[in-house]
Formats: structure tokens, sequence, C-alpha cells
């Protein structure tokens, strides 16, 4: 699984292929969501409620339907990685337009948010709630006029948090897939 590697840019030529409009980083950040509550699925479990989540049908081409479920296998793969290397699904270009990348990280926290609401996880210890409340206001994040250095270095720091405060999450309540019953044991 190590060399499994989607990158934004694969997952949006995927999104092109099914004919979806919802962002590569929401539905990562549903995912993960769903995966911080414990929630696992089978593939076909997977590929019904993407193909829900992107409002697409479900594929009939085998390939696209192999790259959906490597999707989901690559983030749970990194979540539970012991070299952490989990990321939020973000482009890699530094040259991502910021007002561009603003958007994609606000949509990652309401995805995020909507894939704990979707996995039915509804009480929350104080600290998680802080998070919570701190990914909810970043879902709300508009356009900037005026993008200087600080707003960038800002932006990096935000990512960080979510990337470390959504990894925090899943290990705190999501990393035993015996919860729900379903899906991927883990190898550790």
């Amino acid at each position: 699984m190590a060399d499994l590697e989607l990158t934004f840019d694969d997952v949006a030529d995927l999104h092109v292929e099914l004919g979806s409009v919802v962002s590569p980083s929401e539905l990562h950040g549903v995912l993960v969501g769903q995966l911080a509550a414990g929630k696992r699925f089978s593939q076909s479990q997977w590929l019904s409620e993407a193909c829900q989540l992107l409002e697409v049908d479900k594929p009939d081409d085998a390939v696209l339907q192999k790259e959906l479920y490597e999707f989901y296998q690559q983030t749970l793969f990194q979540l539970e990685d012991e070299n952490m290397s989990y990321s939020i699904l973000l482009p890699d270009d530094e040259d991502t337009d910021f007002n561009e990348l603003l958007s994609l990280v606000a949509a990652w926290c309401g995805g995020f948010l909507a894939g704990l609401a979707l996995a039915g996880k509804k009480q929350f210890d104080e600290e998680t709630t802080e998070v919570l409340q701190d990914f909810a206001g970043i879902s709300q994040l508009v356009e900037e006029d005026d993008v200087d250095e600080e707003s960038q270095q800002a932006m990096f720091d935000v990512i960080e948090y979510i990337r470390v405060a959504s990894l925090s999450l899943f290990l705190e309540s999501g990393s035993d897939s015996s919860k729900t019953g379903q899906g991927i044991k883990t190898l550790h």
C-alpha cells in the first residue's frame, strides 16, 4: 500500500472523469471525518458512498472504480501510517492562487464536519469541540483582497493545524475499526 500515491491532480482528474463538480478537497475532508468517527468501508460500500457524495452514478468502468477505492485506501493508510505521511488533500503546486487554496481549505473543513455528521458522531469532549469550532470557522472563510507574505504564512500554519488536529482526532477516536465492525483491519 505504501506505493499508492494519489495526488490532488490525480483525484481532480478522477472527479472530471466521473462528471463530479465536488472538490477533491471536500471529498477528502468528508472521508477523513468519517474515518475519524470510526467508520470503515468495504469496497462496494465506499463506491456507493463516494458516488452519492460526488453526486454521480456508479461508474461501470472497473478502472475508475479501482481508482476511487484506492483514494479511500490511501487516505486510511496515511492516517494509520506510523511515519506520519498523512496530509490534507490540496494542490502540491506552490504557485496555487491564495484564494483558490483558501477555498479548498474551507471546503476540506466543511467536508470534515459533514463526514463526522454522516458517521453519526455527536458527542465530543471539550477539546474536540474547540477543534470542531475552529474547523467550522475555517469552513466559512472567504476570499481575501489583500494577500501578503504574512497571509500566506498564516495559511500554511492553518493547513498544518488542520492536518495535526484531524490526525489527532482520528488517532483518538477513529483508529479502532472494530467500533463499527466494518472494513480494513489496522496493521500495526
